[in-house]
């Protein structure tokens, strides 16, 4: 038992950082990439009707403020010996409060990944704290 844990540790360390860099990355990608979506078809005038761009705008604002707050958690879980999770999970939180929002307004219909995402990032800096103590 006592070399499958020390097994697990340093990988289960590997996935959480893996996954919460991951989940940063995607955000950020996905937040520039809404902003020159929407930038690009309010220009092209080819935007729905009923969405006006400035409610769409804060969509992608909020999902790169929140890959900036998953970014900055990372730090604190690379620190060798002791490592913190506590801003990585601040950063889910700032995700979580950005899709409860876009849910409010537009629905659940795009949102799966991105939960998805938030839920394994979740598990995975729990079960590291859990094992790391």
């Amino acid at each position: 038992m006592e070399t499958t844990l020390s097994i697990a540790h340093p990988l289960l360390r590997k996935t959480a950082i893996g996954l919460h860099l991951f989940a940063a990355g995607w955000m950020l990608l996905n937040g520039v990439a809404h902003q020159i979506g929407v930038l690009y078809k309010a220009h092209q005038g080819t935007l729905a009707p009923q969405h006006a761009p400035g409610p769409l705008l804060w969509v992608g604002a909020g999902l790169i403020a929140a890959a900036l707050a998953l970014g900055a958690g990372a730090p604190s879980l690379l620190r060798p010996g002791a490592p913190s999770v506590l801003p990585a999970f601040g950063g889910l939180a700032v995700l979580g409060g950005v899709i409860a929002a876009v849910a409010a307004q537009y629905g659940f219909t795009f949102l799966g990944g991105s939960i998805a995402l938030l839920t394994l990032d979740a598990a995975a800096l729990a079960a590291h704290r859990l094992l790391n103590g």
